[in-house]
């Protein structure tokens, strides 16, 4: 299992635009890309709203879920803030390596991108009210969720 963590503006909703395709095994929302202190719902500080998704590899490269990334935001807007910027963070070489590539092909193919592309140092998981955003319209499905504690 691997895992990835990127930021694309507001977190509400973007678990539904990945959770679904085939290789993710779970998704999740919180605050990450800051420097220092713990963010909250109520004060996120430096840190950058993002999603993170744990996927198999052998299913779903890393590659096809960062060009997702691509295809569902748009990169050439200044972003409002830190808290809703256009973030991708890797967690080794291998991931820096595949990012920064696939930045400089958006680059190329669009001109100017504000993506930027960090180490992740920490991830502050989201309160479980704002996981899985749209699932909560359906209370049924949501309710289930809660109890088994399937983020």
């Amino acid at each position: 299992m691997d895992t990835v963590t990127f930021g694309m503006g507001c977190f509400w909703g973007h678990e539904a635009r990945f959770g679904y395709h085939s290789g993710i095994l779970r998704t999740r929302i919180g605050y990450a890309g800051g420097k220092e202190g713990q963010p909250t719902s109520k004060n996120t500080m430096d840190y950058t709203e993002v999603l993170q998704v744990q996927f198999n590899a052998e299913l779903l490269s890393l590659g096809q879920i960062v060009n997702q990334f691509f295809k569902q935001h748009n990169t050439t807007r200044a972003p409002r803030s830190m808290k809703y910027r256009s973030l991708l963070l890797f967690e080794n070489e291998e991931q820096m390596s595949e990012m920064l590539q696939k930045l400089e092909e958006i680059k190329h193919i669009q001109g100017n991108s504000y993506t930027s592309v960090e180490p992740l140092h920490s991830f502050y998981e989201a309160d479980i009210r704002h996981q899985k955003y749209y699932l909560q319209r359906w209370k049924p499905v949501h309710e289930k969720w809660q109890d088994l504690h399937l983020i």
